[in-house]
Order: structure tokens, then C-alpha cells, then sequence
């Protein structure tokens, strides 16, 4: 399976691409940081582009567990290279 790419445009760094783990929640840590705004200590997630950057993450994690009405857990974890999804409602069908 193939990772889904977020495309982020700067003048100061076209043609610049970047093999990094990253999450939606990232985004609002990382425009605080480009904002040059302190990112609050109980914030989830971390800026991927700015100044004073934490380490790359090696994997991501993902949940699922409500769609609306209805009940689908779903757990997932991947690297550079993996993804691993455990579906823990086998019993139901996966047409969500």
C-alpha cells in the first residue's frame, strides 16, 4: 500500500521534498510554528516545518472506532515501509 503524500508549497523551499511520517494533527502544530506562535506543551502532535523541529517520529498510529452510527474499531500502525491495520469487527462486513 501506497503512503499518501501532503503537498505543501514555500517559495523559499520549491523543488524541496521531504520523506517524513507525517499526520493530520500535525498540521495545526506546524502552522503555529511557521506562525512563529509557541505551540502549547499539551498540543498533540508535532511541527514537521519551521524552526526548533523535535525528531522525526519512526512510525504513525491511526484508530477508527465510530462512522456516524455505527461501531467499527479499527486500529493501525506504520513505518516508512509497513502498515499494519487490525480490524477487530471481523464479523461485520467492510463496506463502510
Amino acid at each position: 500500500m501506497r503512503r499518501k503524500p501532503i503537498a505543501i508549497w514555500f517559495p523559499q523551499s520549491a523543488g524541496k521534498a521531504e520523506d517524513e511520517l507525517v499526520i493530520f494533527v500535525d498540521l495545526a502544530p506546524t502552522v503555529l510554528n511557521l506562525a512563529g506562535i509557541f505551540i502549547p506543551e499539551n498540543m498533540q502532535r508535532r511541527a514537521f516545518l519551521g524552526t526548533d523541529l523535535r525528531p522525526a517520529r519512526d512510525y504513525v498510529y491511526a484508530s477508527r472506532d465510530r462512522m456516524d452510527e455505527r461501531y467499527d474499531m479499527q486500529r493501525a500502525v506504520r513505518d516508512k515501509h509497513f502498515k499494519y491495520i487490525r480490524y477487530y469487527e471481523f464479523t461485520k462486513p467492510f463496506v463502510q
